[in-house]
Parts: structure tokens; C-alpha cells; sequence
């Protein structure tokens, strides 16, 4: 993390934040303000994404990015969990513009399309084919103990 993304996500936080400094030479008093906001938001904004990141990758590596494989299927429950979870928040985040305006086909369909697809996700992988292969790698952890010991 600490290499060439943190590279460039630090070129991006302070192009775009020292971006928003002329802000504070305009005349009025609101351009100021908005220009000092951005500027402190996108820096915390910057930090908080080269500090707190790589701490919930280490954290979360194991759940997140350790699918098991069997003939090119993955099988990853907190992988599905956490995209049908952030799925559903943007459409709840989205929702009060929805009311605000109006209700289209497009929003019917997201509604109905975006849980079917996270059960569907989760039904993917409790598959039998994921159980073996967790008992699979369980079965040789325990043969790896028991050569070390």
C-alpha cells in the first residue's frame, strides 16, 4: 500500500485540494469558506485513506480476499456479504433523491434486481463444491500441525 498507490493517492489529495485554494482569494465570503472546507476535507479525506485503509485491508485480508477455488469458482461469503451490503446502502442513500423526484422503471428495477442478486451471491457460495474445499484445506492445516509438532 505504502508504494505506488500511496504515491498517487497522495498526488491526487494535494492536486485536488490545492485546487480548491483560489477559492480563498474570491471576494465573497461563502467562496471562502467552501474553498477552506474542501481544501481541509480532501487532506483529511487523503490521510484518512493512507492511514485507516491499509489497517482494514490487514484486518479484513483473510475474510475479504482469500477466495478458495474450485475449477475457476470462487467462493467467498464476506466478499458477497460486503458488496450486497454496500449495494444496499447506495440505493438507500439514493432513495431520498428517488422520492424527491420521482420513481422511474430504472428504480424498480435496481429495488428488486440488487437484493436478488446478493442472495444469489450468498446461495453461490454455500455451494457444496465451497464446502469441500474448506473441509479440504481444514484437513491439510491439521496434517501441517501435526508434522510440525
Amino acid at each position: 500500500m505504502f508504494g505506488e498507490p500511496a504515491r498517487a493517492i497522495s498526488r491526487n489529495v494535494v492536486v485536488i485540494a490545492v485546487g480548491f485554494l483560489p477559492l480563498l482569494l474570491a471576494p465573497l465570503v461563502p467562496y471562502k469558506t467552501v474553498g477552506m472546507f474542501m481544501a481541509g476535507i480532501l487532506a483529511v479525506s487523503g490521510m484518512g485513506t493512507l492511514l485507516i485503509l491499509p489497517a482494514l485491508l490487514r484486518v479484513l485480508e483473510r475474510r475479504l480476499f482469500a477466495p478458495k477455488q474450485v475449477m475457476g469458482v470462487k467462493c467467498n461469503c464476506a466478499a458477497c456479504l460486503a458488496s450486497a451490503t454496500a449495494a444496499v446502502l447506495l440505493v438507500a442513500v439514493n432513495l431520498h433523491q428517488y422520492l424527491a423526484v420521482r420513481w422511474t422503471t430504472l428504480t424498480w428495477i435496481s429495488i428488486v434486481a440488487i437484493p436478488l442478486l446478493a442472495f444469489g451471491c450468498g446461495l453461490m457460495s454455500r455451494r457444496e463444491k465451497c464446502r469441500l474445499v474448506e473441509q479440504a484445506e481444514e484437513k491439510s492445516q491439521e496434517e501441517n500441525e501435526n508434522e510440525q509438532a
